[in-house]
Formats: structure tokens, sequence, C-alpha cells
């Protein structure tokens, strides 16, 4: 999990990851949704993704923290 000082960094990040292109796995019906939380007993946020998924899909995708790349 990737962390940032301030959530205005966190929501720039989120901006960044809005603004490329996102392709859709199989049983997904629309790209994540990203939003930035703090970190729980500390003084920086991360950035939370929420997937959208049929129901019924296999291997999908479990909402949480987004990974480092």
């Amino acid at each position: 999990m990737e962390t940032y000082k301030t959530r205005k960094s966190a929501q720039d990040a989120i901006n960044a990851l809005d603004q490329i292109t996102y392709h859709l796995s199989h049983g997904e019906y629309t790209r994540p949704q990203y939003t930035a939380r703090k970190v729980r007993g500390a003084d920086q946020y991360y950035i939370h993704a929420r997937y959208h998924y049929y129901e019924g899909a296999f291997y999908a995708t479990k909402s949480g923290p987004l990974a480092a790349q």
C-alpha cells in the first residue's frame, strides 16, 4: 500500500488514475471508484479502490487499498 503525506497529494494521484485508459476485466461493469482515506493511527493517507462486478462473476477483485505500482 502506497501512502501519501496529505489528502491533496492522494487526491492528485486519484485524478491522474482517472485520466488513464482502464480496461474492464471479465464481469466488471464500470471502472473502479477511488477515494483518499486516512491511515488509522497515522498522519498519512492511502487510496482505496472500490471495484464493481456483476453478481456471480468469477475471480472478482476485492475492494481495498490500491497496491503500490
